[in-house]
């Protein structure tokens, strides 16, 4: 009996060690936040998004670069009339403009206007672009501000937009 006992405890100790070392190696593989996201572990609401194994370091998303120099930064505060300038990749213009739009934080849209390009849009280099956004005060203390990339298509597969949180 006490034999059965010893074992049985030594058989439970080695799957229990195998399996911390082994869950362990796999934390230990992954090298990016794509990785860390296949791999099942939570992703934190931030921005960017980050990805943190229980037993590893975290990983950042990686944004492509597709919208640049904002005059509005991540968690600004904004008031009305906001005079928003940047730069965004010549493909998502079309006739020289692109939709830029405000939310609160309960996903309602305060504000939707065209920004306009500054220099030839017919380009996929960096397009300075201009817009001036009048809203009323939200009802929530925070939100976001959205670039998105015209789609006269409407097709899904060309649907792009840059999210910037603010604060009202």
């Amino acid at each position: 009996m006490v034999f059965w006992l010893l074992a049985t405890v030594v058989i439970v100790t080695g799957i229990y060690f195998y399996f911390t070392s082994s869950m362990g190696q796999v934390a230990l593989s992954i090298s990016s936040f794509t990785q860390c996201v296949e791999a099942g572990y939570p992703v934190m609401e931030s921005y960017p998004r980050q990805c943190a194994p229980p037993s590893g370091p975290s990983f950042t998303e990686e944004l492509p670069v597709e919208v640049k120099n904002l005059s509005v930064s991540a968690k600004e505060q904004i008031v009305s009339p906001l005079n928003l300038t940047g730069e965004a990749r010549g493909t998502w213009f079309f006739e020289a403009s692109l939709p830029v739009a405000i939310y609160d934080a309960n996903g309602l849209r305060i504000a939707l206007e065209p920004a306009q390009a500054q220099s030839d849009w017919m380009t996929p280099n960096f397009v300075p672009f201009s817009v001036t956004l009048t809203f009323a005060p939200p009802v929530t203390a925070t939100g976001e501000l959205v670039i998105m990339a015209d789609n006269p298509s409407g097709d899904p597969q060309n649907d792009k937009e840059f999210r910037v949180p603010v604060t009202f």
